[in-house]
C-alpha cells in the first residue's frame, strides 16, 4: 500500500480514530484528575513532589581546611610557662584545632540530630504535607567518612521543599549554638556549620501527566489499528460478494429448461460449455 491508500483508509475510518482518541482523553482525565471536582475546582489525583538538597560542612574557627598543618591543638592549654612553671594563659578565642576525623564523627552525629524531634521543636513547625527530612554523612572510598552532611527534604511544591531545607539547617545551627552557650564552650573550641551550596529543588514525581499522554497515545494507536482491521474485513466481504455474484452467473440453476424438454442432467452438462470464457 502506498501513502494515498493509507490516507484513504484513515479517512474512511476517521470516526473510529476520533472515538478512540476521545476515549483516551477521558481515561487520561480519570487517571490524573479527581472526579468530581472539589469546590468547583479541578484537583490533581496525585500531587507533584519536589526534592531539595544541600550540603553542610562541619568545621571550626580558624579555617582548618585551608591549612596544610594544624598548629597548636587541644594540648596547647596544657603547656607550662617556662618561667613560672604554671600553665600558660590561653586566649579562649584562639582555635584549638580538632583532629579532622573527629569532625567527620560529628558529621555522623549531627546527621541524626537533624532528623530528631529536638530540631522539630526548635523549628516550631510541623512537617508540611508530603514533607520529609533525610540527612546522610558523606564518605569517600579512599579517605572514609568526610565532615560533610547531605541534607535532603521533600515537599509538594518547590518552595515548600526549599523552605524546609533552609529551616532544618538553620534549626541545627541554632541547636548547636544553644548547647555551646549552655556549656560555656570557648569560642576556639566551638563547632561551626557552613552551608556549601544553597538548597536546589528538583521535581521527582509529577501529577501523572506522562501517564495521561501515554493513554491518549495508546488509544490513538488502537484506533488506527482498528481502522485497518475494519478495512481488511470490508475488503474481504467485498471480495466474497464479487465471488458470489460471479459464481451465480457461471452456474445456471438446474430446474431451468431450454424449452425442448431436456433433462436436468443434460442442462447441467451443457452449462459449463455455454458459460466458459
Amino acid at each position: 500500500m502506498d501513502i494515498t491508500q493509507h490516507l484513504a483508509v484513515l479517512s474512511r475510518w476517521r470516526k473510529v480514530i476520533l472515538a478512540s482518541l476521545f476515549l483516551g482523553v477521558i481515561l487520561a482525565a480519570l487517571f490524573t484528575i479527581k472526579v468530581p471536582p472539589k469546590d468547583g475546582k479541578l484537583d490533581w489525583r496525585r500531587p507533584e513532589k519536589w526534592q531539595s538538597t544541600s550540603r553542610i560542612l562541619v568545621t571550626q574557627n580558624g579555617a582548618p581546611w585551608v591549612r596544610t598543618t594544624l598548629p597548636g591543638g587541644a594540648s596547647t592549654s596544657d603547656l607550662n610557662s617556662p618561667l613560672t612553671g604554671k600553665k600558660a594563659a590561653v586566649d579562649p578565642s584562639t582555635p584549638d584545632y580538632a583532629d579532622p576525623s573527629r569532625l567527620s564523627l560529628l558529621a555522623v552525629i549531627y546527621s541524626f540530630i537533624s532528623q530528631s524531634n529536638t530540631i522539630s521543636d526548635i523549628a516550631s513547625k510541623r512537617l508540611p504535607p508530603g514533607g520529609s527530612v533525610t540527612a546522610l554523612p558523606l564518605n569517600n572510598q579512599q579517605s572514609g567518612s568526610l565532615p560533610l552532611i547531605e541534607l535532603t527534604t521533600t515537599g509538594y511544591s518547590k518552595s515548600a521543599a526549599t523552605a524546609l531545607n533552609v529551616e532544618r539547617s538553620t534549626a541545627l545551627s541554632t541547636y548547636l549554638e544553644g548547647q555551646q552557650k549552655a556549656n560555656d564552650v570557648p569560642d576556639g573550641q566551638r563547632v561551626k556549620l557552613a552551608v556549601l551550596n544553597k538548597p536546589e529543588a528538583t521535581m521527582i514525581s509529577s501529577h501523572g501527566m506522562p501517564l495521561g499522554i501515554a493513554l491518549i497515545f495508546l488509544a490513538g494507536a488502537a484506533g488506527i489499528a482498528a481502522s485497518y482491521v475494519l478495512e481488511s474485513l470490508r475488503i474481504s466481504r467485498q471480495n466474497a460478494a464479487v465471488e458470489a455474484m460471479e459464481h451465480g452467473a457461471l452456474v445456471e440453476h438446474p430446474t431451468l429448461g431450454n424449452g425442448n424438454g431436456s433433462s436436468a442432467a443434460s442442462s447441467l452438462s451443457d452449462a459449463p460449455k455455454r458459460n466458459l470464457r
